[in-house]
């Protein structure tokens, strides 16, 4: 009645065999390649905001000069008191912002809740005394555990350094402007629309 045929394995055929390996050799070399590309794209934005950040950091430290001196020379300040400035500036960058005096000694800062009378001495701190630029990131100063991206900037007159202007930002914004699809504004940007 019905005939059962016997079906034999036969081996696959020569091309097969050889393009297999090959899919698979382009498939792992191409993800290896979107991740290293995401990578460097990930540093490069991180770069940019924390260069941005330092220039902020410069030019808040030279607004500052006039008004740190005259706090420390106890005189009433000839344009706007150096707690007024420090809130404007604040404000305007979404950054919290700190004075200190070259020891650490805190002088002014944005937020109120400050809990410290003197900065522990960070990388950051200790760059901007020496005249250089360093950023950090790491967990907040004051014990919220919320990551953040840290840079001071000296306040220097002639060649000596005044105090010190520490700025810091959020950096959970700075991470999910990265994961932001292209053609978003991030969201880190302080510049208006």
């Amino acid at each position: 009645m019905f005939r059962r045929s016997k079906r034999f394995w036969t081996a696959p055929k020569l091309h097969v065999l050889l393009l297999w390996p090959y899919l698979v050799l382009a498939t792992v070399g191409l993800a290896v390649l979107v991740l290293w590309a995401g990578l460097i794209i990930r540093t490069l934005m991180i770069e940019k905001v924390e260069h941005e950040l330092e220039i902020e950091a410069l030019l808040i430290a030279n607004a500052l000069r006039d008004a740190l001196e005259s706090w420390m020379e106890e005189e009433l300040p000839a344009g706007r008191p150096i707690g007024n400035l420090v809130l404007s500036y604040a404000e305007e960058t979404n950054a919290r912002i700190i004075v200190t005096l070259p020891d650490g000694s805190i002088v002014f800062s944005s937020d109120p809740d400050t809990p410290l009378r003197v900065l522990p001495a960070s990388v950051e701190l200790r760059a901007a005394l020496a005249l250089t630029e360093q950023h950090n990131i790491r967990p907040d100063d004051f014990g919220s555990g919320e990551l953040r991206l840290y840079t001071a900037a000296p306040v220097v007159e002639g060649n000596e350094v005044l105090g010190l202007v520490q700025l810091s930002v959020p950096y959970e914004p700075i991470q999910q402007a990265i994961l932001v699809p292209c053609g978003q504004r991030p969201v880190f940007s302080s510049a208006p629309d």
